[in-house]
């Protein structure tokens, strides 16, 4: 599980001195149009967000700029930007690409199955397979770098501060509206399916990955970055980038999640599962949090 943390620490070492912001509104550009074309075959992107998750490595900031906020990544610096490039380019795109792979594979051996035990011919050019009733299978991939020249940069490039041109923000802007739109309902999805699963086959989902997923969701609500902690039952989801910071909270009862208020948690305000049917445009109801 902590492999794939190692070896992108490695490549962040690695990689290449000669970076610019335009390298990664290019990489954005490139994950979004992969994202879009996962998103036309079933379960691929949930998979990818589910693999992700479930493996307890990534901090709330790579979650943020891989299925939310791409365009409010911290890329002022020589460290932020290439960590910035690095999640764009060898953790989402290779995840996509794996998962893609997998997925035709599976199929392709579902296929051959089919041919050669359940096959039902119908006229000279078509078959009718026999669904395939195995159940799924858990899967855990590592991050797999790929190969680049390595290069260290020198102290003045180490000390670069970097700022996006206007043109700049305004291309990053609508690309992460065009990145939330690939993933909006991915992240509502697979909220909702392991919330159901508390009611039924695996009550035992860790609650600190679902909290990873309630403040993932409120990034995509609120288009801001986020974080997280568990803590006694309670997930707390903290809205960054203000001098005040915001918070709401939420706490399992029962077979449910429940927002409660900050200043008093055994308080049930609507559960998590009505406002997933929510439009995203209606606020939450969020508690100030001076520094």
């Amino acid at each position: 599980m902590k492999i794939s943390c190692i070896l992108l620490s490695f490549i962040c070492v690695n990689v290449l001195a000669d970076i610019s912001i335009k390298e990664y509104i290019e990489l954005v550009e490139i994950s979004n149009k992969q994202l879009r074309k996962a998103s036309k075959h079933k379960d691929v992107l949930e998979q990818v967000l589910t693999v992700m998750i479930n493996r307890d490595c990534y901090v709330m900031k790579s979650f943020n700029q891989m299925f939310t906020v791409p365009e409010l990544a911290d890329t002022h610096n020589y460290a932020c930007l290439s960590d910035a490039i690095m999640t764009e380019k060898h953790t989402l795109q290779q995840e996509i690409i794996k998962i893609e792979t997998l997925k035709r594979n599976e199929f392709g051996e579902k296929a051959k199955s089919c041919i050669n035990q359940n096959v039902k011919k119908i006229g000279i050019n078509g078959v009718v397979c026999t669904p395939n009733n195995n159940k799924n299978q858990k899967i855990s991939l590592a991050a797999v770098p790929s190969s680049s020249k390595s290069s260290t940069p020198n102290d003045d490039e180490r000390n670069r501060i970097y700022e996006a041109t206007s043109s700049q923000t305004t291309q990053l802007k609508e690309l992460g509206k065009a990145r939330r739109d690939y993933t909006e309902n991915v992240i509502i999805n697979v909220l909702k399916k392991k919330i159901a699963e508390i009611y039924s086959h695996n009550p035992t989902y860790p609650s600190h990955r679902i909290c990873v997923l309630i403040a993932i969701w409120v990034s995509l609500k609120t288009t801001s970055n986020t974080s997280c902690t568990y803590y006694s039952g309670v997930c707390k989801v903290q809205l960054l980038g203000n001098l005040v910071k915001n918070t709401v909270m939420y706490r399992r009862f029962s077979n449910n999640y429940y927002q409660v208020p900050a200043n008093d948690i055994g308080d049930q305000m609507q559960t998590l599962t009505a406002q997933l049917q929510q439009n995203l445009s209606i606020p939450l109801e969020l508690t100030p949090e001076n520094e």
